[in-house]
């Protein structure tokens, strides 16, 4: 009788299974990720606001009272800042933000919220809020902690392999993980420091 292959090859066979679990795994924060991002998304809509709108308000909102720049803001959100002009224009029109010249620099203009932005920017926080304290309620302190902490350890890994060259491997990553997995990725917030589209 002829041994088969995971008999032969035990190794091979643990590292398809573990292999099975990370993939598992990572489907499952992709998942959560983007679970979250819908349930907030929502929470902006009923606000009357889109979710791209919002990530602008609240970043205008937290930075000083002397404004942000356009360029400052494209950075900070990880836009391009073609897409942050065409958008900050639609939001000036609809009463959103104000631009100025900066009293620092004259040379350049800076972003401010309207009274409306800043009420609807408080109104979306507070919303969400609302969504995370559900969200995390099934945790007590401790389960946080570890949370925060595994979740800045991923973090940090992905900040190091931004820097250096990823190990090779012999095991595609498309034969563990279908499109649908990767697109989920490519959509979760904070996923990604490249620029993206916004609308």
């Amino acid at each position: 009788m002829r041994m088969g292959d995971a008999e032969r090859h035990p190794e091979s066979r643990d590292r398809v299974a573990k292999d099975g679990v990370e993939d598992a795994l990572l489907a499952r924060l992709v998942d959560l990720a983007k679970r979250i991002r819908g349930r907030q998304a929502e929470r902006c809509e009923a606000e009357g606001v889109s979710d791209s709108r919002f990530a602008i308000l609240r970043a205008v909102a937290g930075v000083s009272a002397e404004g942000c720049s356009q360029k400052e803001l494209a950075a900070q959100l990880g836009l391009s800042e073609s897409n942050v002009c065409s958008l900050v224009e639609r939001m000036r029109t609809a009463g959103l933000l104000f631009r100025f010249r900066c009293r620092s620099d004259r040379r350049k203009s800076v972003l401010l919220l309207t009274e409306r932005g800043r009420e609807l920017a408080i109104a979306v926080s507070r919303a969400q809020k609302i969504e995370t304290e559900f969200l995390i309620s099934v945790l007590d302190a401790a389960q946080r902690r570890e949370l925060r902490s595994l979740l800045e350890q991923l973090h940090g890994q992905l900040d190091t392999t931004s820097r250096v060259s990823m190990p090779s491997s012999d095991v595609s990553i498309s034969n563990h993980m279908d499109s649908s997995h990767i697109e989920a990725g490519n959509a979760a917030p904070g996923a990604g420091r490249t620029s993206r589209r916004a609308s």
